[in-house]
């Protein structure tokens, strides 16, 4: 026996409004969308891109007992997974677009996930399973954005490789001891650090290569201490630890939106 779960119904308010947020907001292609004259309705179906999976009616209220549906198909609970093969790609597009993320992005055992809400406040899941970790190095590298990380002697302790090493962007080369005590110095790591435009190379098993762009975000949103970083991890014992980073100064560029 072969079966599969071809639709699932979301009760909407109007078919228009909410085709465009999945079409136009969530990158959603429209599958079917079809009057039929016998019931006086539509018949609006729409998929997220890529081969397979689920479809979804849009299924506009008829009734007063279903508009009390709509947004709280689940009574508040997630409703909807949507999974992908690049979390941070569609986070940041997502968010660029304005949809409302009310759970910020985390890494469990099953992946990194986040929850959004649609038009109406249905619940989603965005989640790219845990079969690839650059989920996981992000939020670490990430992680060294904050003051209060690098200001903990421990939380440093277990992020950096004992054999860590750093070029700075003044030419000067840092270990594992040298950096501890540069970045628990207080007066150097008060500032604000954003990062963009993520790239990954897998070196090897279990060492991946992390590069992207940074600046220093100071009080009044302006961006300073532009840089192009690289970042190499290493898997030691299912835990993933910096190796090596090193920072060249670069000319201003844009943040990302």
């Amino acid at each position: 026996m072969k079966q599969s779960l071809g639709l699932i119904s979301l009760v909407v308010r109007d078919y228009d409004e909410a085709l465009n947020f999945y079409c136009e907001t969530l990158g959603f292609e429209l599958v079917e969308d079809i009057y039929q004259p016998e019931q006086d309705k539509r018949w609006v179906v729409v998929r997220p891109p890529g081969v397979g999976g689920s479809h979804l009616l849009l299924a506009q209220a008829s009734n007063e007992d279903q508009e009390t549906r709509i947004g709280n198909q689940t009574g508040g609970r997630v409703f909807l997974f949507l999974y992908t093969d690049d979390f941070w790609r569609d986070y940041d597009n997502y968010q660029s677009k304005g949809v409302n993320f009310v759970r910020e992005p985390k890494t469990e055992g099953y992946g990194t996930v986040a929850v959004f809400e649609d038009l109406y406040g249905t619940r989603w899941d965005l989640i790219q399973p845990s079969d690839a970790d650059y989920s996981a190095i992000r939020l670490l590298e990430e992680s060294l954005f904050e003051p209060a990380v690098r200001q903990d002697a421990e939380q440093l302790d277990a992020v950096l490789h004992d054999e860590f090493t750093e070029i700075g962007m003044s030419g000067r080369r840092y270990d594992k001891r040298s950096i501890m005590n540069l970045l628990h110095d207080s007066t150097k790591t008060t500032f604000q650090a954003i990062g963009q435009n993520y790239q990954f190379i897998e070196l090897a098993d279990g060492l991946v290569q992390l590069m992207y762009e940074s600046a220093n975000l100071e009080e009044g949103g302006e961006l300073v201490n532009h840089a192009r970083r690289t970042s190499i991890w290493q898997n030691e014992s299912g835990h993933w630890k910096i190796k090596y980073h090193q920072g060249t100064a670069t000319e201003p560029f844009e943040r990302s939106k």
